[in-house]
């Protein structure tokens, strides 16, 4: 009865033109490494050279570049910066400052011109306990040049005198889709040193 059940489901949503949902993947102890793409940037980047100096670690789910896929522009990075007390108007600041820069040089690229007003909306708000959600709305310039809403959240888990250290979880996908316990996993399992 289960199969039946199944079935019908499945059957009505292709005849409504939708699809079933994707059963979330199950990610082993070594999926971060078989599956995800690892790049490392040094601080500050030439698309955003304004930028403090420092060092960032990003992984790239599988599907990060494939606007079809589930975990289309899902990733997770590790960035260490040379400023210290960050409060959400700075990390807004910091991350408008990498967002329209990457946006205009990767589409600049692509022969694609993108005023400094259209790349990138950055909305930071503090969670209030050392947390933040950030929101971007970001012209997607690697595959679609559409406008695409992706969610953050952003951890601040080390400071020194002179350097602060941050872990952050993106995706367009919302809070309760499989993607983020994945991302979970991927700063869990990451060795970002």
């Amino acid at each position: 009865m289960l199969i039946r059940s199944s079935l019908l489901a499945t059957l009505v949503l292709a005849a409504c033109g939708g699809s079933p949902p994707l059963p979330e993947p199950a990610p082993g102890p070594d999926f971060i490494d078989a599956d995800w793409r690892r790049e490392h940037l040094v601080l500050p980047a030439d698309f955003a050279p304004t930028m403090p100096s420092g060092t960032e670690l990003l992984l790239f789910a599988p599907g990060m570049f494939e606007a079809g896929a589930e975990d289309f522009w899902s990733y997770v990075f590790w960035m260490k910066v040379d400023q210290v007390n960050l409060d959400a108007s700075q990390l807004t600041e910091l991350f408008e400052l990498y967002y329209d820069g990457l946006v205009q040089a990767v589409a600049g690229d692509k022969g694609q011109d993108i005023g400094a007003d259209l790349a990138s909306t950055i909305t930071v708000t503090a969670n209030g306990d050392g947390t933040y959600a950030m929101e971007i709305r970001v012209i997607e310039p690697f595959v679609t040049m559409e406008s695409l809403d992706v969610h953050a959240e952003i951890q601040i888990v080390d400071t020194s005198d002179s350097a602060t250290t941050l872990y952050v979880k993106a995706s367009p996908q919302p809070k309760s889709h499989w993607i983020w316990s994945h991302l979970e996993a991927a700063i869990q399992a990451a060795d970002f040193r």
